[in-house]
C-alpha cells in the first residue's frame, strides 16, 4: 500500500471552537491595526504642516487653521479663541468650571442674603449667630442636594 503525501497531521486537531476564537482575535487586532493606521497617516499630515510652516494646529485636537490676512489679522487671536472653545484644551475644561462655580457662588449668594434678611426681619439682632450657623447648615445640605 502506498502512502499519500496528503496524509492528515497526526495528534489532536484544533476543535472549531478554538479556530473561531483565534479568528475573532484577528479580526480584532486588524481592525485596531486599521485605526492606528488611519491615526499615523493623520499625524503624519499634521508634521508636514507644522514643517511647511503655513499653518497653525491646536496641539490638543490637531485643528487647522489657514494663515489668511484678509480674514485673521492675527493667527495669536484665531488660536486664544479656538483655545477656549476646544473640547480637549485643558483652559476649555477650566473655563467650564469656572462658570460653574461663579454660578454656585451667585446662587449661594443670593441665598444667603435672602435667608440673612428674613433672619434680621423676623427676629432683630438677638440669637442672629446661632440662626448663621443653621443657615450655613442648610445651605451646605442645598448644595449637595443641587450637585
Amino acid at each position: 500500500m502506498a502512502e499519500s503525501k496528503y496524509r492528515k497531521p497526526k495528534g489532536k486537531r484544533k476543535d472549531t471552537k478554538e479556530i473561531m476564537e483565534l479568528r475573532q482575535g484577528w479580526h480584532m487586532q486588524r481592525a485596531l491595526l486599521e485605526k492606528q493606521n488611519i491615526e499615523i497617516a493623520e499625524l503624519n499630515k499634521w508634521i508636514d504642516d507644522l514643517q511647511a510652516g503655513m499653518y497653525i494646529n491646536c496641539v490638543y485636537c490637531g485643528h487647522r487653521f489657514e494663515s489668511n490676512p484678509e480674514v485673521y489679522p492675527s493667527m495669536q487671536d484665531v488660536l486664544k479663541e479656538h483655545m477656549g472653545n476646544c473640547p480637549k484644551h485643558p483652559l476649555s475644561k477650566a473655563n467650564k468650571e469656572k462658570d460653574r462655580l461663579r454660578t454656585e457662588k451667585e446662587w449661594v449668594l443670593d441665598h444667603y442674603a435672602m435667608r440673612l434678611h428674613e433672619t434680621n426681619t423676623l427676629l432683630g439682632k438677638q440669637g442672629i449667630n446661632k440662626i448663621k450657623q443653621r443657615i450655613v447648615v442648610e445651605m451646605k445640605q442645598a448644595l449637595k442636594e443641587k450637585g
